[in-house]
């Protein structure tokens, strides 16, 4: 888990021009822990760790709007993710939707 999101970091990172200069979950103000509870609370009915790969974890406001470090950091708190089913969020693409 924590290598699969220090590569997705590393990745957002360079879409902006950034440069990874210490570890993800350092950047990022949380830990693996953290995050894996934070996700585990917003579980729907159905999903877990065993079925992964049929949900994301969705960006609330899309990463894809992040122009700089800061932004890249603050679209990746935990505020502004929450698990949803993989097909709602391919529809969902690039859009913010509301919390609720």
């Amino acid at each position: 888990m924590q290598a699969r999101l220090s590569r997705l970091h590393r990745h957002a990172l360079s879409r902006v021009g950034a440069i990874k200069t210490s570890k993800t979950f350092e950047q990022l103000g949380y830990t693996v822990d953290e995050f894996v509870r934070h996700v585990e609370r917003q579980f729907h009915s159905g999903m877990g760790w065993h079925n992964m790969s049929e949900w994301q974890v969705d960006h609330i406001l899309p990463a894809s709007s992040a122009r700089n470090l800061e932004d890249v950091i603050a679209l990746n708190q935990l505020s502004n993710l929450r698990p949803m089913w993989a097909e709602e969020n391919n529809k969902k693409k690039n859009s913010r939707t509301s919390l609720l």
